[in-house]
């Protein structure tokens, strides 16, 4: 997956992009939530930020063997989620550094999706995982403009992703393609450690 460059990307355009008076509310967000020095680990499933790569494995193993989890998509771990519409496909896997977990890439679509059911398209789904997203991480995710992506007609992908900061922990979620919504979870202040080496 592919979705770290996005994420590294699409937070430089953010942050750099913002060279006027006044700052956005994206900027306001992340300047308060680094400023207070809060560490938010927690992902899902019980992994978290600075899980060393042989514990994931162990955990993913645990899962697996409760049946919670499958191989799935490019040799991602796969995780279903019931909905209102249907079942919602979770791909997942983790970036490391030193070994470490600092960076989730995610993967939804809907299992039954169709071209032409137009409920089972990624910009319903983008909400859908919002308030997904909201349940487990809590509400005060904004809208921002999402500068990877431009609208075509007749297409059904978003020009904007939903994102929220906590601490250390940044939720990005933005509509691929004809049926995939990304979020990318990061922990900044190792994100920056990271760029440094």
């Amino acid at each position: 997956m592919k979705t770290g460059i996005f994420g590294a990307l699409f937070l430089a355009v953010l942050l750099l992009g913002e060279a006027s008076c006044r700052k956005s509310e994206y900027t306001r967000m992340a300047e308060a939530e680094l400023a207070k020095g809060i560490r938010n680990d927690s992902l899902f499933l019980g992994i978290h930020f600075g899980m060393k790569k042989e514990e994931f494995f162990q955990r993913c193993a645990a899962l697996n063997k409760r049946k919670l989890t499958t191989m799935g998509r490019n040799a991602n771990v796969l995780y279903k989620l019931e909905n209102e519409t249907g079942t919602i496909d979770m791909n997942f896997y983790p970036k490391f550094s030193d070994d470490q977990i600092y960076e989730m890439n995610v993967l939804f679509n809907y299992e039954n999706w169709d071209p032409w059911a137009r409920n089972l398209q990624p910009d319903s789904l983008q909400f859908r995982v919002k308030r997904i997203f909201e349940k487990w991480y809590g509400p005060g995710f904004i809208k921002v403009e999402n500068p990877s992506q431009t609208k075509i007609k007749n297409d059904f992908r978003t020009n904007f992703a939903f994102v929220k900061i906590d601490g250390n922990r940044q939720v990005i979620i933005f509509c691929d393609g004809e049926m995939d919504v990304k979020a990318v979870i990061t922990d900044l202040v190792k994100k920056a450690k990271v760029k440094q080496s």
